[in-house]
C-alpha cells in the first residue's frame, strides 16, 4: 500500500510538468533532404487542394498541405518559375485509435491512476496517393504510400484531444514525404521527360 501511495504521488508531481500537446510552427518544416535528380515545377493538386477520401479535419489536411508544398519548393523541384504540370495529393486513409494494450494496462487499475498519468497506447496510421499530371492534365505516374505508428500518451498530454492526435499524422506525413522524395529522385528523369512533350502550363 505504501508503494502504491508513492507511485501515485510521483505521477502526480510528474503530471504538473507535462504540458498539453499542441501543434506549432517547427512541425511544418520539412527535413532538409534535396534529391540530386529534381524535377521540373509543378501546381499542387487539380484543384490547388489536397484531397481526402477519409475522415480528417480541415486544419489537419491543411497542415498537410503546407508541408507537402514546403517539401516540393525545398527538396525536390528544379529552379525556374515555370509550371510544367500538376501533382495531386488524396488522402485515402488516416485513423488514430487506443490500441488494445493500452486498454488492458489501464483496466487492471480500473483506471484509478490513468487521472494520475498512467498513459495510453495509440495507433496512427495515414495513407496517401500521389499522382502527376502533365500541363494537359494527362497522368504521368501515381504513387501509394502509407504508414503507421504506435506511442504513449497520458491524458496531461492532449488525451483524447484531435490536436494531440494530428501531431502524430504530421510525423507520419513527414516520413511519407521522404519516401515521396525517394521514388521522385528514381523517376525524375522521366517524368521530366513526360512534361517537356507537353510543354509548360499557358
Amino acid at each position: 500500500r505504501t508503494k502504491m501511495k508513492k507511485l501515485i504521488f510521483i505521477l502526480m508531481v510528474g503530471s504538473l510538468f507535462v504540458g498539453c500537446a499542441s501543434v506549432d510552427r517547427s512541425m511544418l518544416t520539412p527535413e532538409v533532404n534535396s534529391i540530386s535528380n529534381k524535377i521540373k515545377p509543378l501546381t499542387v493538386g487539380l484543384g490547388n487542394e489536397v484531397t481526402s477520401e477519409s475522415e480528417n479535419t480541415l486544419t489537419t489536411q491543411t497542415y498537410f498541405t503546407t508541408i507537402l508544398t514546403r517539401t516540393l519548393e525545398q527538396n525536390i523541384y528544379q529552379g525556374g518559375r515555370d509550371i510544367w504540370g500538376y501533382i495531386e495529393a488524396k488522402q485515402i486513409f488516416a485513423k488514430s485509435k487506443p490500441t488494445a494494450l493500452g486498454y488492458i494496462i489501464n483496466a487492471s487499475h480500473l483506471y484509478l491512476l490513468t487521472y494520475f498519468g498512467a498513459p495510453f497506447q495509440f495507433n496512427h496510421q495515414l495513407e496517401y496517393e500521389f499522382t502527376i499530371y502533365d500541363s494537359n492534365k494527362n497522368k504521368i505516374k501515381t504513387y501509394t504510400m502509407s504508414k503507421e505508428k504506435t506511442h504513449w500518451q497520458n491524458m496531461y498530454q492532449g488525451l483524447p484531444q484531435r490536436e494531440a492526435f494530428a501531431i502524430e499524422q504530421i510525423k507520419l506525413f513527414h516520413s511519407i514525404m521522404r519516401d515521396l522524395e525517394t521514388n521522385l529522385n528514381a523517376d525524375a528523369d522521366y517524368i521530366n521527360a513526360e512534361l517537356e512533350k507537353t510543354g509548360t502550363i499557358k
